[in-house]
């Protein structure tokens, strides 16, 4: 269950970052002050998203 739990996190996570990118991408009127703010946001998630990772390795 714990397992499914944090697999679920991850997806979450994936899916903010995906969410975000297609902003930084796709946005015409994106400035770079948006972008430094959304992309520091990014980093934070993937950071996240590692720190869950590292936690499901350790349980195997």
């Amino acid at each position: 269950m714990i397992d499914f739990e944090r697999k679920e996190e991850i997806a979450s996570i994936k899916a903010e970052v995906l969410g975000i990118l297609n902003m930084v991408i796709g946005d015409d009127l994106y400035n770079k002050e948006m972008m430094v703010t959304d992309l520091t946001n990014l980093v934070a998630l993937l950071d996240e998203m590692d720190v869950t990772v590292k936690r499901i390795e350790l349980d195997y």
